[in-house]
């Protein structure tokens, strides 16, 4: 079992956890936005035994999640967070361009004990996307180390406003979303997951 790593929180808190952080890309301007979260919002705690669900299991429960956070604006986990509650949005649909994107920069992450939307390579979500289909525009990524499921991730993700913007952004279609695990890292699981829009 990986030692317990800890995150500051706030200037007097220090708990173990998780961690997130989230970029969004309009042509050459990014942000990024980094979030330290709590173990309760991982629900794993200081124990990193877990390994990633299976590739299809992501699929199903990412999509389902992602687009109920999208078209309810009564789900529980988003009346924490303020983010674009005014209306309904449409659904977005997985894409396995996208997949390729957020798998390669999950396994770097996971490969080299990292958590950023950058690669270790340099590269941004918007260089992996349009490296691989220049029809897919508008990407933003989050991503995470150290939760156990996908639905945890993103009920995490909904509660903080800039993350739940970005799974709520009415300019993207499609998504995908990757995790990968490596028993020597100090997160275990690495999630990345890529919105985009198809022109």
């Amino acid at each position: 079992m990986i030692a317990c790593r800890f995150l500051f929180l706030s200037a007097v808190l220090l708990l173990p956890g998780c961690y997130i952080e989230g970029s969004s890309c309009s042509g050459p301007f990014c942000v990024s936005v980094a979030t330290e979260v709590g173990s309760q919002s991982c629900g794993i705690g200081c124990d990193q035994r877990f390994q990633c669900p299976d590739a299809d299991v992501v699929r199903v429960l990412s999509t389902d999640a992602i687009n109920q956070a999208r078209q309810s604006v009564s789900t529980q986990s988003i009346t924490q967070s303020s983010c674009g509650l005014q209306r309904n949005l449409s659904t977005v649909v997985w894409n396995e361009i996208l997949f390729a994107a957020a798998d390669r920069h999950a396994r770097d992450m996971a490969s080299n004990n990292f958590v950023d939307p950058i690669g270790s390579d340099g590269l941004s979500v918007a260089d992996r996307v349009s490296g691989l289909d220049s029809s897919l525009t508008n990407a933003s990524q989050l991503v995470a180390g150290g939760f156990s499921d996908p639905q945890a991730l993103i009920n995490a993700w909904l509660r903080l406003t800039e993350e739940c913007s970005l799974l709520r952004n009415e300019s993207v279609s499609q998504f995908a979303m990757a995790c990968r695990y490596d028993e020597n890292s100090d997160f275990g699981t690495y999630w990345s997951l890529v919105l985009a829009d198809q022109q």
